[in-house]
């Protein structure tokens, strides 16, 4: 779901027909190689001037969407200088496109001292919001105008994600599926995620310490397994586990129909209707082939918990819970349970999705962190042994014993595992400061400037955990918690944050009370290898994996991780 994409299609219909105007000449325009033609036959000619003219009349149609003026006398927020036409369309990032967002008011003589920024896109609107002030004022406080998302005609109306909740509109099926989600996962009632995190927590520890040369994919089996027994009860194999292997696969098809412009059908909607075998629509056939995949991992696991609950032998779990409660309510009609049954199944598989990428960059970024400030990890160490005793692994129970780990899990949201929060998507015509913000804007949070923001945490580029710490060690209730802006804002935050940062917190807590993280060395060479500082761009931005060592603190603390496996 990244921005590029979300950029270049809108459900105004005159966005949709300029946005793709642009693509469509843009494409067509730079296709054509004149020199080809030079010596050709008339038909061959003929080409030429047919596909100059589709270009031609695109165009024509950008000059006359452009020409219709804005229904408000107010002006837009402030934002880069337009082209005719196009607007900002040359302007926009490749990538890190939260760091150019933030460089344009930091840097552009027209923009500094602003903290939102408007941006035009070939007629589509696009708002950045700078700071916390920003993003509460119209996320959180103006959600009812600013809690939907727009349109994936690629993923969910021809690939079957349309019941993914991150790109659902706002609305009554979307609040159903959230109270679903919020009733199961109180934060005030832990239990039932916290028994599957600490199981695959100590199967983590013992994998490290058995091969710790396979560190990330131990991590990665952790943070599927955990997810997936949360949601179905269901307890993956070690290795080669099927319903692991089928999230893997599905939320990388998710992916590939989010690429930012890879598919015209996001620009030019009018493309769903062509039929398969129509010269070009191999889109449509690719999205068939997705679509069976996103069934599959929709309802498989799904029925597999049906199928124990039957048995007799179903372990507690989000859809056993939900399948229980929805049994024993007699009032309401066989329509509105089929409705809830349907919504139960969507929100499994939305919690999969939701917090596998999420939870693995949080304790991807813990790796790394501890690698690049040896200091921090001795201090974080210091701590756990001053307060639990060399060898001895922590509980969730201890978690407020431990301030200077909460403080490095609070440094680990705000330093290294923010770009943008997902987009929002206005429905109404709105004023804000006296500019005029339309209806069909996308709305992004920048969760990157946020976070380097010197008035709200000094040097932020640096790795601090005392920042969240008053000067006798304890935590700093007066500091912003990054939470606020690292999950998401207003009614669309993400409802499963305390759920992502209890596990990044239970495997800070179990690797650095029986493990040493240190930057590994060429065995060939003997030089020191230096962490490749390369990281995944997209909505999630975690590590991609890197090498480094992982070695026991001590005997006693290998130990206490063999007595795990008894």
């Amino acid at each position: 779901m990244t921005v590029n994409l979300i950029l270049l299609r809108s459900s105004a219909g005159h966005a949709v027909v300029l946005s793709g105007a642009i693509v469509m000449a843009y494409s067509v325009i730079s296709s054509i190689n004149p020199a080809q033609f030079s010596t050709s036959r008339n038909s061959s000619r003929d080409g030429y001037q047919k596909q100059t003219s589709v270009a031609l009349l695109a165009l024509a149609v950008v000059v006359v969407v452009v020409s219709r003026k804005s229904k408000s006398l107010l002006p837009y927020p402030p934002g880069p200088r337009r082209l005719p036409l196009i607007g900002n369309l040359l302007d926009m990032p490749k990538g890190k496109e939260w760091e150019t967002y933030a460089r344009w008011n930091w840097s552009s003589a027209d923009l500094i001292g602003s903290d939102i920024i408007y941006v035009n896109i070939a007629g589509s609107h696009l708002l950045i919001c700078n700071t916390l002030e920003t993003s509460l004022d119209l996320l959180d406080k103006r959600s009812a105008k600013y809690s939907s998302r727009a349109p994936f005609v690629m993923a969910n109306e021809l690939a079957g994600w349309e019941w993914l909740t991150g790109g659902m509109p706002y609305g009554k099926r979307w609040r159903q599926r959230r109270r679903l989600f919020l009733r199961h996962f109180d934060p005030a009632n832990p239990s039932m995620f916290q028994h599957w995190q600490l199981l695959y927590g100590r199967r983590l520890m013992l994998d490290l310490l058995d091969s710790p040369d396979k560190v990330w994919d131990h991590m990665n089996q952790m943070v599927a397994g955990a997810i997936i027994s949360i949601a179905y009860g269901i307890e993956v194999k070690p290795k080669d586990d099927p319903f692991v292997k089928l999230a893997t696969e599905a939320s990388q098809s998710l992916i590939d129909t989010m690429v930012p412009g890879k598919y015209l059908v996001d620009s030019l909607p009018f493309l769903k209707h062509l039929p398969e075998w129509f010269p070009g629509a191999t889109f449509k056939r690719e999205a068939k082939g997705f679509k069976i995949l996103t069934d599959q991992f929709r309802e498989d696991p799904f029925m597999a918990t049906v199928d124990a609950m039957n048995k007799g032998t179903a372990q507690p779990s989000f859809v056993s819970q939900g399948l229980q409660i929805l049994s024993e309510n007699i009032k309401d009609t066989e329509e509105v349970k089929e409705a809830e049954r349907e919504a139960i199944i969507d929100m499994a598989a939305n919690i999969y999705l939701g917090g596998a990428d999420t939870t693995s960059s949080g304790i991807g970024t813990f790796f790394l962190a501890m690698v690049l400030y040896p200091e921090i990890q001795k201090k974080a160490q210091e701590e756990l042994d001053r307060v639990l005793g060399h060898g001895h692994l922590p509980e969730f129970g201890d978690r407020g014993r431990l301030p200077y780990l909460e403080a490095v899990v609070k440094e680990l949201y705000a330093r290294h595992m923010n770009g943008i929060a997902v987009p929002h998507y206005s429905t109404e015509d709105d004023e804000y400061r006296g500019y005029f913000i339309p209806k069909n804007t996308v709305v992004i949070g920048n969760s990157w400037a946020i976070f380097h923001d010197e008035k709200m945490y000094p040097n932020p580029q640096e790795f601090i955990p005392e920042r969240f710490l008053t000067r006798d060690g304890k935590l700093n209730t007066e500091v912003q918690d990054p939470s606020v802006a690292a999950f998401g804002f207003g009614r669309r935050e993400c409802p499963g944050r305390h759920v992502g940062i209890s596990a990044t917190w239970l495997v800070a807590a179990y690797t650095l009370s029986a493990f040493k993280f240190e930057k590994a060395v060429d065995p060939a060479t003997s030089r020191v290898i230096e962490p490749d500082m390369k990281f995944h761009s997209g909505l999630v931005y975690s590590p991609l994996p890197f090498k480094f060592k992982v070695s026991p603190r001590s005997e006693k603390t290998a130990q206490t991780v063999r007595m795990l496996g008894q």
